[in-house]
C-alpha cells in the first residue's frame, strides 16, 4: 500500500511540473507576440511573472533572459532614434540665434543653449571674461525682427 501511495504522490509530482512548463511556455510566446507588436512594456511584464513564478525552469529561464535583451535592444534603438530627431530639430531651432555677443571677448562663451528631457529649450548666460558685463536682462532676436526677452 505504501508503494502505491509513493507511486501515486511521483506520478502527481510529475503531471504537476508538466502542467506548470506548458503554463510557463505558454506566457513565453505570449511575451513574444508583445515583443513581435513592439509593445515592449507588456512583454517585460510577463517576462518578469515568468521568473517570479518559474524559476527552476532553467531552459525556459534562458530563454525569458535572450527575449528580455532582445527587448532592451529595440528599446535602445528606438530611443536612438527619437534623440536623433530630437537633436535635428532643436539644431535647426538653435541655429536661428545669432553665434556672436559683441560685448564678449574671444575667451569667453556667454551663452549656453541646450535641451532638458521634456523637449524644453533652455539658455544659460555665463561670462567668464576678465571685466563684468552689468547686464540685468536677455534679449534675443532673429533677422526677421521678431525677438524676445527675460525680465529685468
Amino acid at each position: 500500500m505504501k508503494k502505491y501511495l509513493i507511486i501515486i504522490g511521483l506520478v502527481l509530482f510529475l503531471a504537476n511540473c508538466q502542467n506548470n512548463k506548458q503554463e510557463a511556455q505558454a506566457s513565453l510566446e505570449k511575451a513574444r507576440g508583445f515583443y513581435e507588436k513592439a509593445e515592449y512594456g507588456s512583454a517585460k511584464q510577463v517576462l518578469d511573472e515568468i521568473k517570479t513564478n518559474y524559476p527552476k525552469i532553467t531552459d525556459l529561464q534562458e530563454e525569458r533572459l535572450h527575449l528580455m535583451r532582445l527587448i532592451e535592444l529595440k528599446e535602445q534603438e528606438r530611443n536612438l532614434n527619437y534623440c536623433d530627431s530630437m537633436l535635428m530639430i532643436f539644431q535647426n531651432e538653435a541655429s536661428r540665434f545669432p553665434k556672436e555677443n559683441p560685448t564678449a571677448s574671444d575667451d569667453s562663451q556667454p551663452l549656453r543653449i541646450g535641451v532638458n528631457e521634456d523637449g524644453g529649450m533652455y539658455i544659460i548666460s555665463s561670462y567668464t571674461g576678465a571685466t563684468p558685463l552689468h547686464h540685468n536682462q536677455l534679449k534675443i532676436s532673429l533677422v526677421s525682427g521678431e525677438y524676445v526677452e527675460t525680465e529685468a
